[in-house]
């Protein structure tokens, strides 16, 4: 729910933030793994 999606963004801002706004604007595999 709610309170999972909040802890993976939270796990995920420091790791792939920097990946994730070059990888979305390119193809966007990030969405994939965001999603599983």
């Amino acid at each position: 729910g709610a309170r999972w999606r909040q802890q993976a963004i939270n796990t995920q801002t420091g790791r792939f933030a920097a990946d994730m706004q070059g990888e979305l604007v390119n193809d966007g595999p990030v969405t994939f793994w965001l999603q599983v």
